[in-house]
């Protein structure tokens, strides 16, 4: 019987490609859609439903507020303000928040 000759590594290689298929990474925005719902399911439940302010947003997922924004729409979370002082005075101050969609 004839040795059989080791394979070269393109051959290996390619072998290795033929088995496996092709692992496809998670978009950027599923990835903070992700941690957006492991946020909210981490929060008590009697605490769950609240108003978010954009700064806890922030802190709890990592990324800013310019990319968090459209997944937290597309998630449907809506935008909330709290007027604080008369609203149709000049100084009037409000506060932003989000508020999680009730499931």
């Amino acid at each position: 019987m004839i040795p059989r000759r080791p394979p070269t590594l393109r051959e290996w290689l390619d072998g290795l490609k033929a088995h496996r298929p092709p692992a496809q990474m998670p978009s950027r925005r599923d990835r903070i859609a992700a941690a957006v719902d492991a946020f909210l399911a981490s929060q008590p439940l009697a605490t769950r439903y609240r108003l978010y302010s954009a700064g806890e947003l922030r802190a709890a997922i990592g990324v800013g507020m310019s990319i968090l924004g459209p997944v937290l729409i597309d998630l449907g979370w809506e935008r909330a303000r709290r007027w604080q002082g008369d609203r149709t005075a000049r100084q009037a101050n409000y506060f932003r928040y989000w508020r999680p969609p009730r499931l």
